[in-house]
């Protein structure tokens, strides 16, 4: 299993690991420890169809991220739904998710001077471009070994594009495309 292997990697060396410094968390994709795992796994049992699957993280609403005995990752509902498929392999789920993110499908962007503008407490919800375009950056660096190096080349390409006029590193009409082409070479 190369999604066990490389998550176990990336975990020992903090980045898919929540009490590390170095934890890289990746909005609607929060890694999990193997004990929180297990825990969710257990809490679920009941509930969702996880036979034969691995759970490794999951999104702000509960919903679980699993592998098979085949790699493949999938999106269980954590309201017992069945599972749906996410992405070919590990590398694939977390670079979906990149994308995702950049077309700000999960966070709320803005420009570096309507953050300024904010109130504090406002401003604490909202991600500038600065911060994306660093988030980025520190996503390419810290999935280095889990991301190929055509999907390295779109994010830096994301990056050195910045914000376009609608505010976003993506539109979401791109990144169905790069989704649906990333799908359709898996298939």
């Amino acid at each position: 299993m190369q999604n066990s292997t490389q998550f176990n990697q990336l975990f020992q060396a903090g980045v898919m690991n929540p009490a590390s410094e170095h934890y890289l968390w990746l909005p609607e994709m929060e890694f999990l420890s193997p004990e929180v795992a297990g825990y969710r796994r257990q809490l679920f049992e009941g509930v969702c169809d996880l036979t034969g699957l691995t759970v490794f993280a999951v999104t702000g609403g509960g919903d679980l991220f699993c592998w098979d005995a085949e790699d493949s990752v999938f999106l269980v509902p954590h309201d017992g739904g069945d599972p749906a498929y996410f992405a070919a392999d590990l590398g694939d789920a977390v670079y979906r998710r990149l994308l995702e993110f950049s077309a700000d499908l999960f966070e709320n962007f803005c420009s570096d001077q309507e953050k300024a503008a904010m109130q504090p407490e406002d401003a604490e919800s909202v991600i500038s471009e600065t911060e994306a375009l660093g988030m980025l950056r520190d996503y390419d660096a810290g999935f280095a070994d889990l991301l190929s190096q055509e999907q390295h080349d779109v994010l830096r390409t994301l990056v050195r594009g910045g914000f376009d006029d609608e505010g976003v590193l993506l539109t979401p009409a791109a990144c169905a495309a790069l989704i649906y082409a990333m799908n359709e070479y898996d298939q």
